[in-house]
């Protein structure tokens, strides 16, 4: 979480940000790990890497004993949400007055620094607010223009089976993904894909991790790829070796998006214990 991605297609949808969210929890946690395990690989080939200093037992049970408050975090939102105690809007919330409390009483973060960081909260909320704002207008301007009837009797009539108009749509986004990022993407493109998806009986939670997916990787993807020009820009490095450096990660990506799409159960199965 937030995951505006998730956020934003919750407001052109009529799917829960609970089921987004947990879907994506399972599948990022995947990804996770495999993109940990392509960076130890890369480096051990390339030595890219320094060595580590050795720590003592009893620093690692000190440093423990500090994060166990960060660790029980996750333990509080998750554990609410699932025990019933409280909705997962409501977990997002109790969840930000516990990191509030836990990190003034600690010490770990001054009051001056937690106005800094309010600050900071607000632009991302707002920068949120005006992508729902833009997605929810778009949404009624294209049902009010009956734009997804229409493009639904356009994909009937074409004759092509399901299969084919879902990695048709996919192919389109991973394209946009090169130069647009992903929440001008979905605002772009769910209002017309979602009644499609649906009519054509595939579960959009399913097929929204496989969107996001694509408008991810497209980022990192050449001869475009925005992600690789900001990464260039911010290394000072060749263009040349930043996509050099992203293609392991990006068949990483490529990867955990097909583990989705032939195991759907990866990105359904914890939203359906909801």
């Amino acid at each position: 979480p937030p995951s505006t991605a998730f956020i934003t297609i919750r407001v052109l949808t009529n799917e829960t940000i609970g089921a987004l969210l947990m879907a994506g929890l399972v599948t990022g946690c995947i990804a996770v790990i495999l993109l940990s395990v392509a960076a130890i690989i890369y480096c051990i080939k390339t030595k890219a890497y320094e060595p580590l200093e050795k720590i003592t037992l009893k620093e690692k049970l000190k440093i423990t004993w500090r994060s166990i408050g960060t660790l029980f975090l996750p333990v509080l939102m998750l554990g609410g949400i699932y025990s019933g105690i409280f909705t997962p809007t409501e977990a997002a919330g109790v969840s930000v007055v516990y990191g509030i409390l836990f990190s003034v009483l600690t010490r770990r973060v001054s009051i001056k620094d937690m106005v800094g960081l309010i600050s900071s909260s607000t632009k991302t909320v707002a920068m949120i607010a005006l992508l729902v704002a833009a997605g929810m207008t778009l949404s009624n301007i294209t049902a009010m223009l009956q734009i997804p009837q229409t493009a639904m009797e356009w994909v009937t009539s074409t004759g092509w089976s399901g299969a084919a108009i879902v990695t048709t749509s996919l192919v389109i986004v991973f394209i946009l993904g090169m130069f647009l990022d992903a929440g001008a993407i979905i605002i772009l493109t769910i209002p017309i894909l979602y009644p499609i998806i649906v009519a054509l009986g595939y579960d959009f939670i399913w097929y929204s991790i496989i969107f996001v997916f694509c408008t991810e990787i497209g980022l990192i993807t050449p001869p475009v790829g925005m992600n690789c020009f900001v990464l260039q820009q911010i290394s000072g490095l060749d263009l040349i070796q930043v996509v050099k450096g992203s293609l392991l990660f990006l068949l990483v990506l490529l990867f955990c998006m097909l583990l989705v799409v032939f195991i759907p159960e990866l990105a359904l199965w914890l939203p359906s214990t909801m």
